[in-house]
């Protein structure tokens, strides 16, 4: 049987093909070095002496040759499809499959690949190859509340960096402690550990019903934020709540529908996860924090249990409900300029007969009263949307930005806010709850 190689549309249907030698494992070596040194190619680590890679598939093989998984290690290899087109030491063959790989903080990247090769003996040329990330089946989620006041001081580049977030987020997170805890401002964060395909989808239904599952379900649609880290996402909201309240208790249903690399007939939209804003009554193992309890796994075609195996821990979560958390609220519209204070009149000369009094001057404008952004009871959030529009509004208001106010924290509006920091005494490159004092002193937001 032979397989046809399309390297424009990555091979989708690889997974329905499955040779008689699937039955018993029974791979021939040359296809099992052959997906090796696709991986070590991807990964950019040495291959075997003895395969050489034609140099058209330096473009087709994700992540070869721009070090995009130069962190990986490679992990379990899965063949999924053989053919053979000769007899001998001499003959052409197809080999396709999935190559699993990881990186130290845990993240997931399937890649699904095909090959068409010549062995010459020894010897092993690949023609074509092509390699690119593909949904898998079902995906990790691991979750983490972090008190507000951690992102009173932190660098730009944190919202920029999936590892960098996500350490902040572990490092940081609240534990679970042995008596009730006190209702605090939270931050929320979900990252989802396996990459997806750009037309895959991750959703997260927060409410207070343990089994919401419609996006007009989700009690925080207005105020949460969806991060996409080159295929990794994370879901972050803000919410006023105690994490040992059952009266403050919500859930988090995630729901994922797979893209690329699944085929079409099996592309529905799955529950991944829930999570449980309120740990269990019982003492509980040591564990990582806050890893999500596992949804009923869905049969989905086109993969079996031993192509994505990544590791899942379960939590077991009580069927309570409650009212849902208080959702953050954004802060006041962008801030007016304060109006300039009125002069009073000047006096009529004393050679006009019968003055009359003068009017009494206008009284001079005082400045608003502190709001809660110069005050610090409130704290702007680089991550949300509309926290970056108040800071681009009042930049633009100082004369510094003169971009687009797009909502986005990008490199104009850095640039503006280091500008007003350095002139400040505040560092570059860190945006902080004292920084954000000065900035908007005497706006009265």
């Amino acid at each position: 049987m032979r397989i046809r190689l399309l390297i424009p549309a990555l091979l989708l249907l690889l997974c329905q093909v499955v040779p008689a030698a699937a039955a018993d494992q029974q791979w021939p070596s040359d296809a099992r070095d052959v997906a090796y040194a696709v991986a070590c190619r991807a990964t950019g680590q040495p291959g075997l002496a003895n395969i050489t890679f034609d140099p058209g598939t330096q473009a087709t093989i994700e992540g070869a040759g721009s070090g995009f998984y130069a962190a990986f290690q490679t992990g379990r290899i899965v063949l999924v499809g053989y053919a053979n087109h000769g007899v001998g030491n001499r003959y052409d063959a197809d080999v396709s499959g999935v190559i699993n790989l990881t990186d130290s903080s845990g993240r997931l990247t399937a890649l699904q690949f095909a090959a068409t090769y010549t062995v010459n003996g020894a010897a092993i040329r690949v023609n074509r190859c092509a390699a690119a990330t593909a949904s898998p089946p079902t995906a990790l989620v691991e979750v983490f509340i972090v008190p507000m006041e951690t992102f009173a001081t932190i660098p730009y580049e944190v919202f920029s960096d999936w590892n960098a977030l996500y350490r902040l987020a572990r490092e940081h997170a609240y534990t679970p402690p042995q008596t009730d805890a006190p209702a605090g401002n939270y931050m929320v964060m979900s990252f989802l550990r396996n990459r997806l395909p750009l037309n895959a989808k991750f959703e997260a239904i927060v409410s207070d019903r343990r089994t919401a599952k419609r996006a007009t379900d989700n009690s925080v649609k207005n105020q949460e934020r969806y991060m996409d880290f080159q295929g990794w996402r994370v879901h972050m909201f803000a919410a006023k709540f105690s994490p040992t309240s059952s009266r403050d208790r919500f859930y988090i249903n995630y729901y994922y529908t797979p893209g690329n690399g699944m085929p079409e007939k099996d592309r529905d939209r799955v529950q991944i996860a829930r999570w449980d804003s309120k740990p269990a009554d019982k003492p509980q193992p040591a564990r990582r924090p806050m890893v999500v309890e596992e949804a009923p796994r869905t049969a989905q075609a086109g993969y079996s249990d031993d192509v994505i195996d990544p590791m899942r821990t379960a939590e077991p979560a009580s069927a309570r409900t409650a009212p849902a958390p208080q959702a953050r609220t954004a802060p006041q519209p962008a801030p007016q300029a304060v109006p300039r204070a009125q002069s009073a009149p000047q006096a009529i000369p004393a050679a006009q007969p019968a003055p009359r009094p003068a009017p009494a001057p206008a009284p001079v404008a005082s400045a608003p009263a502190q709001g809660p952004l110069e005050r610090g009871l409130a704290f702007l959030n680089p991550v949300f949307p509309d926290d970056v529009e108040l800071i681009q509004n009042r930049l633009r208001e100082l004369g510094i930005y003169k971009g687009p106010i797009d909502k986005r924290f990008g490199p104009q509006t850095k640039r503006a806010l280091d500008h007003y920091a350095v002139g400040q005494g505040y560092p570059k490159g860190q945006w902080s709850l004292g920084l954000q004092k000065v900035l908007f002193r005497g706006t009265g937001l």
